[in-house]
């Protein structure tokens, strides 16, 4: 029983010091292994301590399996825990020893605890060993990996200096044709010819290229002339390289997508001079290569060429012009094309430049023809309908009141349409309504509007007519009795002759006092009246 309550006070000791050292002083511990061996211990006990219950005599080799079992749960946790590097170690002895002391023949178990623990011990030493030696292996293969890297930065600093003779020979003669260049950059046969001032300028970045790549070898040396010589570490110049790399590769990331952008994206100046395409569209523009560098709103035709030019000024003025919108004629056909120009930005004394970006928006503009023809034109015969009608009413009733002349409407309506649209069918209908409008407009001008209302009735304005009422009265009257003629002619449809005559009610103004929607009524009252006249007749209002 003895063993049994020291047991107890082992296990709550080892289960105190457990929890304190995971939460208390938040060092992390295998905590579910720990506290099972700490389970199975107390399993243990509590079956000692029946079995010491009911009976009073406890074997020899009973008292040694406890022993065991205290020495494996100690053991375990000691392993868990750290194994030798545990600064708790010394603890353990103490432990073994104790449950020994109630065991009769005391110097044999005891020899016997200590020949294990010794055993334990050993292994635990040879764990901390191997464990000692892969760290020691790791920092070798740490340490020859930087000698190979110093090794290898020394090499690049040796070709560095052997390269900077090299540099220092080229450097010269590269600087002296830097002068010569900007000294033709100044002469008159260059400046007044484009080609020429292209062409040098091209010449002038290549040189500035070279000299850039030359100065990079003789910082590699630790040489750069023009600049004192300081300490520079290797892994810095590396990082530098790496950093001009990345400028470089950005700026062509930066080219390749212009390029796949659909606009034509251009730098000009003022003048409309092109210094620098930035897009595989330059057919955009519809001159070839060789004009790219030539002023461009010379390659265009004069009213795009005007739109140009101002959107130039514009953006020269206020910092930016957008929206403005030019036509162009290619072999495929008409092309309009969206400009919008920025203000570039340019160091103190630099010639003003800009940026161009021109769109296109054919496909929109085809789309807003559409969508007009759509809202404005009577889909069937493609005369205006009533909307334009009734807009270029009111602007022809306005002009003929400014100018003092006289205007006239005429409202048609086709005599007995209805009869044959329903013996013939919608088919033949449609097609003498469009049979229709096409001699409608033979016998207007193009000053003239003629426009269907709906149905079977047409309406046509006459503009311009003469000042003196009675003359324009008469003016308007021979359109209609033109009108009149064409009509009567039988219109061929589907292999049938038909015939449509009209009605005619005609309405003459002269813009005072005459309101649009006065005039179709007027005009309308009219048609009838010709219409109880007899049908195919003109009736004046």
């Amino acid at each position: 029983m003895q063993l049994v309550q020291l047991r107890w006070l082992a296990v709550a000791g080892q289960l105190l010091t457990v929890l304190t050292v995971h939460f208390g002083l938040q060092i992390r511990l295998p905590l579910l292994s720990m506290l099972s061996l700490l389970a199975a211990l107390s399993l243990f006990n509590l079956a000692s301590w029946l079995r010491a219950s009911v009976a009073r005599h406890v074997h020899q080799h009973e008292l040694l399996a406890g022993l065991l079992m205290d020495l494996a749960v100690l053991t375990g946790l000691l392993a868990l825990s750290g194994g030798i590097n545990n600064p708790f170690l010394f603890i353990y002895l103490p432990q073994v020893a104790v449950p020994d002391a109630p065991v009769q023949r005391l110097s044999l178990h005891y020899v016997g605890g200590l020949l294990l623990c010794f055993a334990l011990c050993a292994s635990l030493l040879v764990l901390a060993i191997g464990r000692f030696g892969r760290n020691l292996r790791h920092r070798d293969a740490r340490l020859a990996a930087l000698r190979q890297r110093a090794a290898e930065e020394d090499h690049i600093v040796r070709m560095g200096l052997l390269a900077s003779g090299a540099a220092h020979e080229l450097g010269t003669p590269l600087a002296t044709l830097s002068v010569i260049l900007g000294d033709w950059a100044h002469m008159t046969p260059v400046t007044s010819e484009p080609e020429l001032r292209h062409d040098l300028q091209q010449m002038q970045a290549q040189v500035q290229r070279c000299k850039a790549i030359i100065s990079g070898i003789l910082m590699s040396a630790g040489d750069s002339r023009g600049d004192a010589p300081a300490a520079t570490l290797l892994h810095e110049f590396l990082a530098d390289v790496a950093d001009d790399w990345c400028r470089r590769h950005g700026l062509t990331c930066l080219d390749l997508t212009l390029d796949a952008l659909p606009d034509l994206v251009m730098e000009l100046t003022l003048d409309g001079q092109c210094h620098a395409v930035h897009s595989h569209h330059a057919q955009t523009l519809t001159h070839s290569a060789g004009k790219l560098h030539s002023s461009i709103p010379e390659t265009l035709p004069p009213e795009a060429a005007a739109v140009f030019s101002a959107a130039l000024q514009e953006a020269h003025a206020k910092g930016r012009s957008v929206g403005r919108q030019y036509r162009i004629e290619t072999a495929l056909g008409p092309q309009w094309l969206e400009l919008s120009v920025a203000s570039k930005p340019t160091e103190p004394g630099d010639e003003d430049r800009v940026i161009a970006i021109a769109r296109d928006i054919t496909a929109r503009k085809l789309a807003e023809q559409a969508i007009e023809q759509l809202a404005f034109h009577d889909s069937l015969t493609g005369l205006p309908n009533r909307r334009m009608l009734a807009d270029r009413l009111q602007t022809a009733v306005v002009q003929c009141a400014r100018q003092a002349r006289h205007g006239a409407l005429m409202f048609l309506d086709l005599d007995r349409f209805k009869q044959l649209n329903d013996t013939f069918g919608h088919d033949v209908g449609d097609l003498l309504l469009q049979s229709v409008a096409q001699r409608l407009l033979l016998c207007t001008r193009g000053v003239d509007t003629v426009a269907r209302l709906g149905g079977d009735e047409f309406v046509v304005l006459l503009q311009e007519l003469h000042s003196e009422p009675a003359l324009a009265r008469e003016q308007a009257l021979t359109v209609g009795q033109k009108i009149l003629v064409a009509l009567n002619s039988p219109h061929e449809l589907q292999d049938s002759q038909h015939l449509a005559t009209p009605s005619i009610g005609l309405v003459v103004f002269n813009g005072q006092g005459s309101a649009p929607a006065d005039l179709l009524k007027q005009a309308d009252q009219a048609m009838y009246d010709a219409k109880r006249q007899g049908r195919n007749a003109i009736s004046v209002f």
